[in-house]
């Protein structure tokens, strides 16, 4: 994970489009196969909402929320919304547009869980964790920080790993995958692995593919919902 640290702490807000648009491409959605326009993010965060169910006034805490795309949807509907990213540069964006909103530099192992949240969401990063050891350890701090609902987006499917790294590697140059992904490994998860996971914790598990307008990696994704008992 290191080296994809490496990657993240060099992350910086583009120039050029509004806000949201910045930010989606600031938390690497910006290319290849994992590039999404802005009216895309938008359906898919709606799409999120309603599956979850977040409801007017709720608060949303997001584990690697980067520059804070995600919620920032949110944060402009009303929601009190926070989050943790090991980028320095990412929540120091994350802070100027969101501000008086609580963002800290943390690795998603280590957050604080005493301030509670109504939600907590994680979009795209459990792929960067190490093993499922260190996944389970998040997911445990996820719902200790929560009141109600763990979202886990963006989730690799083992079952597609080859056929999804096939895709990446068409959606760039020839040799550009390569060279832009050596030494920077995804970690792949089973379905049953979250069920198994909500079992345990005595949660409810909704899990269902990805679904975002023109998303190269859709059929490769999943996403897994986990509600308190």
């Amino acid at each position: 994970m290191n080296k994809w640290k490496e990657v993240w702490i060099k992350r910086t807000l583009p120039e050029g489009g509004n806000i949201l648009d910045r930010l989606i491409r600031a938390d690497g959605f910006d290319g290849g196969a994992g590039k999404i326009e802005v009216n895309s993010w938008k359906e898919y965060v709606a799409f999120v909402a309603e599956k979850i169910c977040i409801k007017k006034g709720e608060s949303i805490f997001e584990v690697g929320c980067g520059g804070g795309a995600f919620l920032y949807l949110f944060y402009k509907m009303g929601h009190r919304v926070g989050g943790i990213d090991y980028s320095k540069s990412l929540i120091e964006i994350a802070k100027d547009i969101m501000e008086d909103m609580d963002f800290q530099v943390s690795e998603a192992i280590s957050f604080d869980t005493e301030k509670k949240y109504d939600l907590a969401i994680s979009n795209g990063v459990f792929h960067y964790f190490p093993d499922l050891e260190y996944a389970e350890s998040v997911v445990k701090k996820m719902l200790d920080k929560t009141n109600k609902t763990v979202a886990i987006l963006e989730i690799p499917d083992l079952e597609l790993k080859e056929e999804s790294k096939q895709a990446r590697r068409g959606a760039l140059p020839i040799g550009e995958y390569e060279e832009k992904y050596n030494g920077l490994d995804h970690l792949y998860y089973e379905k049953n692995w979250f069920y198994a996971l909500s079992k345990k914790y005595d949660c409810r598990a909704s899990i269902f593919d990805q679904n975002i307008k023109n998303y190269g990696n859709n059929r490769f994704r999943f996403n897994c919902i986990m509600k308190k008992l």
